[in-house]
């Protein structure tokens, strides 16, 4: 099984989404070239800054429709931001559709609401309660993300900027506090399977991150290996596209 992934972000996505598929995915390797896409490969691009328009996507359309025979599931992941997960979608299928016509392949678009960092908010274990960081005690006296959904988190009324820059300062206070790394250019301390596992964990036994909740459905049900999930004899490659 091969799959073709277009994400946002250069480097932090292609981080993170290739240490999880390592961990879902274990007999996967990642390639360098289509042309090396030679059974249980996966691909990433970034298509580099939201929106994803028609410009930045026709590429890889194209890509997947000419190696169909190769490539088994087409990923599109994209940031919400300041839309609704809906929306975005919509907007992507939209595009994806205009450039296919006719032509078929699986592809499955998923949004992340409202950025990368609003789900790695979900890892309630590294949610100190009683922090040394004023500004981080205040951040969870106004909305503590270990007991709410982050996908929900408000932005303060005197924020000028985006939910996504919010969940991000946010996210850097309870990294500070553990004396964690994190940055758009390395995420180094957000990659471990432990890091993965908690998250998979918020999703199996809280409501909480429902965005990242349909990626991991989406790879459970291709076959991928997930805590809290029950095994699959064998991927479901046959689901129609969505």
């Amino acid at each position: 099984m091969n799959f073709y992934l277009v994400v946002e972000g250069e480097q932090t996505e292609k981080a993170i989404y290739t240490a999880w598929i390592s961990y879902v995915f274990s007999t996967m390797t990642q390639a360098e070239r289509i042309e090396d896409l030679q059974g249980n490969h996966f691909i990433i691009f970034a298509y580099k800054g939201n929106p994803p328009t028609r410009t930045k996507l026709q590429t890889h359309v194209e890509n997947v429709v000419t190696h169909s025979n190769i490539i088994d599931h087409f990923f599109i992941i994209a940031d919400a931001e300041e839309e609704s997960v809906t929306c975005r979608k919509q907007n992507i299928e939209q595009i994806v559709q205009s450039i296919l016509g006719k032509r078929r392949i699986h592809y499955s678009i998923i949004v992340q609401n409202r950025c990368i960092e609003t789900w790695l908010l979900g890892n309630r274990r590294i949610v100190k309660r009683n922090p040394q960081n004023e500004l981080l005690r205040t951040y969870l006296t106004d909305y503590p993300v270990h007991l709410q959904d982050p996908e929900t988190l408000p932005i303060p009324q005197e924020f000028i900027n985006s939910p996504a820059a919010w969940h991000m300062i946010y996210l850097l206070a309870i990294f500070r506090e553990n004396n964690m790394r994190y940055s758009k250019t390395n995420p180094r301390d957000a990659l471990p399977k432990s890091y993965f596992n908690q998250l998979c964990d918020r999703v199996a036994t809280t409501p909480h991150l429902p965005s990242l909740k349909r990626l991991l459905d989406q790879w459970h049900d291709l076959g991928g290996t997930l805590p809290g999930y029950p095994a699959l004899p064998e991927p479901n490659l046959t689901a129609p596209p969505s």
